[in-house]
């Protein structure tokens, strides 16, 4: 697997990265920021200066130092920075339930220590039950700090690298065992920004175990979790029931819900559960009910109230819908746990050369803050989170469905108007209905939207409601992310809504004005029915026209350009912006209109993000996997193996569509075969398999023109379109599609696509296509197996012999070169010829006399060779050799009495005698009985079995030819056995001479 790099963020020497993150603990609120991992680095050759560098890390397994301390081990090595080295390492990771930073220091090489620091600097010593806390919040800020694919969080924080936590079933059943036991203490974590006050089943704990649920698709790992825990406490069934209604188990979570709601029957989670599950099935009706319930059970919650407001406007009861959203309680935003730490001394940020793809390089994505209109920079929308955001989603989807007119009527009929206050204030009434609970109780009677009959009620209902709102919450709303007055330059095409009387602090209450003196202008009925406006609802009034307006003047530019056929340009960074606004008023298709230009300028993962969206809701699942392959690809470059919403879109993905699909899905084209799936470019094809269709590869540009400087030249000289494309298209068809195919699997190091043995044809084929690319050696690394196999193939596979020999020519097989000319020499009758087409390559013309040449001095030296063992046995015949028994050569023995002088010593001849029979039997001596080829002839020797021969009579005198002849023939086996037959193909392209350096294939030489 391809591993990310590590960032390193340089530690100014004046500022201690560890002692800040010491004093801000104190500060911390909630899961505590992202895990610190400082090194100290000193130069490898010297041993003075020490260098401080640090990152941020989530996802580590933090359930023992053990764990942590591997993971610094595993810095050590780090091939960017070869003239440091690594000699201490700290890793803190924070636990929030304890409220202690944990901390593992590690030296290297050296010893581990472990230890935890309070909120006030005090080293404590860690324990069991802290690294079981230290563990469960690891993985809960894994996903809270995991980005959702538009690269906001990646950007927010430098240099955090991000795992995915959970790998595994064992770490799957690790992490639940952990979450159950300190299930009851998850209160103490904090909450999302929409809970006012955490509690059992509202918290990061659940939040954290319903978004790992949902990610990875593990239901019933859910189910046994949460079943046990609501044997404990009840209240644990509406996390139960959610994740039945994940599994689309929904017949079990109403029937659930049913029966603890008849035990609990004020419970707001479960009340909020069941609403939200009527109100998704479209029985608004049966929802209302138990919102107004749940609003009753948990009146402080913003949840309750807006799912009261959400199930309003689907019943398209406007009016109310306003006057819940009015009543919702709104809280200030507070963001998660961020590391406070001082500006590094220098950041590197280095990437791996896997993930320097031109596709998704964001480089240029630099801030454009002179391109980008100063209108589009002061849209506060955008910056909306938490309550405000919710609220401002729910405002939006009002407008869409009944437009902007129309919500400023019924906004008019609700609210109080500034004129209206000011002519109607003197006149107040003796009692005021409260907005909350005109949300609440609903219409008595029909009436039009924002009309109903007053009825009596306490007037401190009004006082209360209006003193709800402090001014010191609403003043520095804009600084927390929530809503500020937009700018008053707007446009005439968008009507402007006029000022309500927003509520305020009593000494900011408005003066009453005179009223008017005109009896019949008297609207006392409506006015006393109106309620007053929350301050920052009215401003959220404002921020939705000023995103109205923007979005009005865009739309009416863009169709007056398309009109005069003109080009509508804007910075890349502007059509970000355009494409979030238009989301944000619910235009999906303006909205990937704007994305799809700012793509086509530079990549940015916040407009992928939202093109992945529309094509998740239209179902185009090509698209759609093109897009999650860019977005990962991009998370990767930047540190990010983990991205849960982007696991979870691909598991659906897969769900949909089937694995198999996918791993063969294409989102260019349909025949396309991916060789490397993130490929920038496409190898087409004239078929493949003997199929005339045209199909295309999809290959690495960088690995090709590594290998192929032909390939490098035509894909970096192309002209015209096909060099603005993407992904590049480069065209072969004039090649033979498999071989392209083999060459590109060989040279992308996917050996598990290549074929185990490879006909002699395909591979000589093989072998002429890589010299025309000029990727011979790329090629060659793995040539070797299918050589060898057909080296040692039977005898009745054919394999034309001229051509597999060029083939190890070409693709510069030295051994194999040797060995297949050393089995011509030896198969080839001895008058034979090697056969070499009129119209082949000059080399093998040459190569056919160099291998004629070589076969004549081979017979030379196999005549030369054998008359060793000739003369051994010629020796015993020779004049000089003649002697009588017991005497030396040239004496005479005395006669004796009988005058007869003795008898010749004949034992050296009957052994020559034998010898030379044997010779000839075998057929290797003398020339003229010779088998046919030159491998038959060697075998011979190899074999010859020297036949027994007694000498026992033999004299001091004989010249010992047993001895000779079998000290020869073993010599002659020995010679035969190293010596090189073939050619050496260093040799042979010094044209016929030898290799003056060392040879790859080892061969003796001629001494100079």
């Amino acid at each position: 697997m391809v591993q990310t790099s590590v960032p390193e963020l340089y530690e100014d020497e004046q500022h201690s990265v560890v002692e800040i993150r010491t004093d801000s603990l104190q500060t911390l609120r909630e899961l505590g920021p992202p895990d610190l991992v400082h090194l100290v680095k000193q130069p490898v050759k010297s041993t003075t200066k020490q260098i401080g560098v640090y990152h941020h890390v989530t996802g580590v397994d933090a359930s023992s130092s053990a764990s942590l301390a591997a993971y610094i081990n595993t810095l050590t090595y780090q091939p960017h920075d070869k003239q440091n080295k690594v000699i201490s390492g700290l890793y803190c990771c924070y636990n929030a339930f304890s409220r202690v930073d944990m901390r593992v220091q590690v030296q290297i090489p050296g010893t581990v220590e472990s230890y935890c620091v309070d909120e006030r600097g005090n080293k404590l010593e860690a324990t069991e039950e802290h690294w079981l806390e230290t563990y469960l919040c690891s993985v809960l800020r894994a996903y809270s700090y995991a980005d959702n694919g538009s690269g906001d969080t990646i950007k927010r924080i430098i240099g955090v690298r991000r795992f995915n936590p959970i790998t595994s079933t064992e770490q799957e059943h690790k992490f639940l065992e952990a979450a159950e036991k300190l299930f009851f203490s998850g209160w103490q974590l904090g909450s999302d920004p929409e809970i006012q006050v955490p509690n059992l089943v509202s918290n990061h704990l659940t939040s954290g175990l319903l978004h790992y649920i949902k990610t990875s698709g593990r239901y019933m790992s859910g189910v046994n979790l949460f079943e046990k825990l609501r044997m404990r406490d009840p209240e644990v069934a509406s996390l139960l029931a959610r994740v039945y209604m994940m599994g689309d188990e929904e017949v079990k979570a109403v029937k659930l819900l049913h029966d603890v709601i008849e035990e609990l029957p004020m419970d707001y989670s479960l009340l909020d559960c069941q609403a939200e599950f009527c109100n998704r099935k479209g029985r608004s009706d049966m929802a209302l009910d138990i919102a107004k319930r749940s609003v009753i059970a948990a009146p402080s919650e913003f949840g309750t109230w807006a799912r009261l407001a959400e199930i309003y406007v689907g019943m398209e009861e406007w009016d109310l819908a306003l006057l819940t959203l009015n009543s919702c309680p709104m809280f200030t935003y507070q963001d998660k746990d961020a590391p406070r730490l001082p500006e590094p001394a220098r950041i590197s940020l280095p990437l791996a050369p896997e993930t320097m793809c031109d596709e998704i390089d964001d480089a240029g994505a630099t801030p454009e803050v002179d391109t980008v209109h100063p209108t589009l920079r002061r849209l506060a929308a955008g910056n909306y989170k938490g309550t405000f955001h919710k609220a401002y989603v729910l405002l939006t989807e009002i407008t869409k469905k009944i437009g902007w007119d129309q919500l400023l009527r019924i906004r008019s009929q609700v609210f109080v108007m500034e004129e209206e206050y000011r002519n109607e204030k003197q006149h107040a009434p003796s009692g005021s209905r409260n907005a909350s609970t005109v949300a609440l109780r609903g219409r008595e009677t029909p009436q039009p939207n924002g009309h109903g009959e007053p009825l009596e009620e306490d007037h401190r209902d009004s006082e209360d409601m209006i003193q709800s709102e402090a001014d010191s919450e609403a003043t520095d709303l804009q600084a927390n992310g929530e809503p500020s007055a937009a700018s008053s330059h707007l446009d005439p095409d968008v009507s402007k809504p006029t000022h309500t009387i927003t509520v305020r602090s009593g000494d900011e209450t408005p003066q009453p004005q005179p009223p008017d003196n005109d009896p019949s202008h008297q609207q006392y009925t409506q006015f006393q029915h109106k309620r007053l406006c929350e301050r920052w609802l009215d401003n959220l009034f404002m921020v939705l026209y000023e995103d109205l307006r923007i979005y009005t003047i865009w739309r009416t530019e863009a169709s007056q350009y398309r009109q005069q056929q003109l080009a509508y340009k804007k910075s890349a960074e502007e059509w970000e912006i355009l494409g979030e606004l238009a989301e944000r008023l619910h235009h999906p298709e303006e909205a990937v209109e704007a994305w799809q230009s700012c793509l086509s300028m530079r990549f940015s993962p916040k407009a992928m993000r939202g093109v992945l969206d529309l094509y998740e809701r239209k179902g185009d699942g090509r698209n759609q996997l093109g897009a999650l392959i860019r977005l990962v690809a991009w998370q990767y470059r930047w540190y990010s193996e983990f991205s849960p919403d982007l696991l979870y879109i691909m598991r659906r993905l897969i769900e949909e569509e089937g694995a198999v699909k996918l791993s063969h899905a294409d989102p260019v084209a349909q025949d396309v075969v991916d060789i490397v799936p993130d490929g920038d470019v496409l190898l087409d094809l004239g078929g493949l398999a003997g199929v005339q269709k045209e199909v295309s590869l999809r290959v690495s540009g960088r690995v090709i023109s590594l290998a192929s400087p032909v390939l490098r030249d035509k894909l970096y000289h192309a002209k015209g379109a096909a060099k603005n494309d993407y992904p590049r298209r480069l065209s072969v068809k004039d090649e033979d599609g498999d071989d392209m195919l083999l060459i590109s699997n060989i040279i992308h190091l996917r050996n598990d696509k290549l074929p185990p043995r490879l006909p002699a044809e395909m591979l000589y084929n093989l072998a002429i296509l890589s010299e025309k690319l000029q990727c011979g050696i790329a090629v060659s690394r793995a040539t070797s197996a299918w050589f060898d196999r057909l080296f040692n193939a039977p005898a009745q596979v054919y394999v034309d012999m001229c051509r597999i020999i060029e083939a190890t020519m070409l693709l510069d097989e030295p051994i194999f070169f040797a060995r297949f000319t050393a089995r011509w020499m030896m198969n080839e009758p001895l008058d034979g010829k090697f056969a070499v087409p009129p119209t082949a390559h000059f080399r093998m013309k040459t190569l056919s006399r160099q291998l004629q040449q070589r076969r004549q001095s081979h017979i030379q030296a196999l005549r030369a060779d054998l008359d060793l063992l000739v003369d051994c046995c010629s020796l015993a015949f020779a004049k000089p050799a003649e002697h009588y028994i017991d005497y030396a050569p040239g004496m005479l023995p005395d006669p004796d009495e009988q005058g007869r002088t003795g008898s010749l010593c004949r034992v050296d001849e009957g052994a020559a005698t034998l010898y030379l029979g044997a010779l000839r039997d075998e057929r290797i001596w003398p020339a003229t009985v010779w088998r046919p080829t030159l491998g038959e002839i060697v075998e011979a020797i190899k074999t010859f079995s020297i036949p027994e021969y007694d000498d026992c009579d033999k004299c001091e005198f004989c010249e010992g030819v047993k001895a000779k002849f079998s000290l020869a023939v073993t010599m002659l086996k020995s010679m035969h056995a190293s010596r090189m037959w073939g050619l050496c193909l260093d040799c042979f392209r010094t044209e016929g001479g030898m290799n003056s350096g060392e040879c790859r294939y080892e061969h003796a030489k001629p001494r100079n």
